[in-house]
């Protein structure tokens, strides 16, 4: 197969050259060189993309998102939309993530994730790699349930796994192992969905137990929390990430930079509406913004 040449003005993630070119082997998918034009072997019958004003940049990584292929920002129509019709809308979506130069994401909780993630590993549809996390796992009851459906039909159509008690999450996990997830998603907090006062969710006991049989299976486990206490409780248990972390003080981040655990802040899920909602949470989304 062919050497692929992209380009224009290249910035390989320390170093910028105005006028350059990047060696791509379409086979594997990577760089043979990058520098300056004049400075590169160019292999003679190479696809040129790319040229004056265009910028080649290293592919950008999204942390946290999710395939809930909805129109809207409510839960009960995040766990209403089929999972066939979810697939097929986020068919759609991984190509605009592919032409917003996205080449990475970590999928955090949906319907259709480890299956959009085989189906690009296998060639099947084009989009970035997904390291999906299945789905979520949640309380019953939680900021994650749907309260005006009857909870059978709300474990039925959910995109999380409902597990109380220690036992039950581990068994959780081992579902998100058999589903083919490659992180652990959990709910340690409630959220603005449901509106409401932001509290905790999962006791310490809960988490620990998912935290244990995560990193047994070799999975990370990554933490939805809002509120310090939350947070605080996450960060106990020993997950590998806080998520979203509205709430956050100085004193549990220097615990959890000290026990090597990542924030993870979604600065963009919040822009814009950041004066929304309740007194109660627009202080803390404001305050989440101006940290």
């Amino acid at each position: 197969m062919d050497k692929i040449v992209l380009r224009g003005s290249v910035f390989d993630g320390s170093d910028y050259v105005e006028d350059g070119a990047v060696v791509v082997d379409p086979s594997t998918g990577l760089v043979d060189a990058c520098g300056r034009m004049g400075e590169v072997d160019l292999p003679a019958n190479a696809q040129t993309i790319g040229g004056e004003g265009v910028s080649v940049i290293p592919g950008l990584m999204d942390a946290h998102m999710h395939f809930f292929a909805s129109k809207t920002h409510n839960l009960l129509e995040w766990v209403s939309v089929p999972e066939t019709l979810a697939a097929l809308r986020s068919v759609r979506d991984l190509k605009a993530l592919l032409k917003a130069g996205f080449t990475t994401v970590r999928e955090l909780g949906s319907k259709c994730g480890t299956y959009l993630s085989q189906a690009v590993d296998e060639g099947v549809v084009d989009g970035p790699t997904i390291i999906p996390s299945s789905k979520s796992l949640a309380q019953t009851g939680g900021d994650d349930d749907p309260l005006t459906l009857p909870l059978e039909v709300s474990r039925e159509l959910s995109y999380s796994y409902y597990c109380d008690g220690p036992w039950e999450c581990r068994r959780a996990v081992r579902m998100v192992v058999r589903d083919g997830g490659r992180v652990v998603k959990v709910y340690a907090s409630s959220s603005f969905a449901q509106g409401g006062r932001v509290r905790r969710q999962f006791t310490v006991e809960e988490l620990k137990a998912i935290v244990d049989e995560a990193h047994a299976a070799g999975l990370r486990v990554a933490a939805h929390a809002y509120g310090e206490e939350a947070i605080t409780n996450a960060v106990e248990a020993g997950v590998d990430s806080i998520e979203h972390g509205i709430g956050l003080t100085e004193e549990v981040a220097f615990k959890m930079k000290s026990k090597g655990i990542f924030y993870v802040p979604t600065l963009s899920a919040y822009v814009g509406s950041e004066n929304a909602g309740s007194p109660e949470r627009r202080a803390l989304v404001q305050r989440h913004l101006r940290q």
